[in-house]
C-alpha cells in the first residue's frame, strides 16, 4: 500500500502517458515496484507513480 503525499500523474507506464490525476492523501496497493516508481491499481487498472512523493506501508517500504 502507499499514500499519496501531493496530487500525482497516474501514467501508463514509468515515464509515459498521464492517464488521471491522484489525488492527495489516497492509498493505492501497490503491485510491485521500479526504481523511482510504484506500479500501484487505480479501481481495477494498474499504472505507475512515482516513489518520491508518497508514503509506503507494508512490504515495498
Amino acid at each position: 500500500m502507499v499514500t499519496t503525499n501531493t496530487i500525482l500523474n497516474f501514467r501508463a507506464r514509468q515515464s509515459r502517458d498521464v492517464m488521471e490525476l491522484l489525488p492527495y492523501d489516497i492509498t493505492k496497493t501497490a503491485l510491485g515496484r521500479m526504481a523511482n516508481s510504484y506500479r500501484v491499481d487505480n479501481h481495477g487498472v494498474e499504472g505507475w507513480i512515482h516513489a518520491n512523493y508518497v508514503t509506503p506501508r507494508g512490504t515495498y517500504d
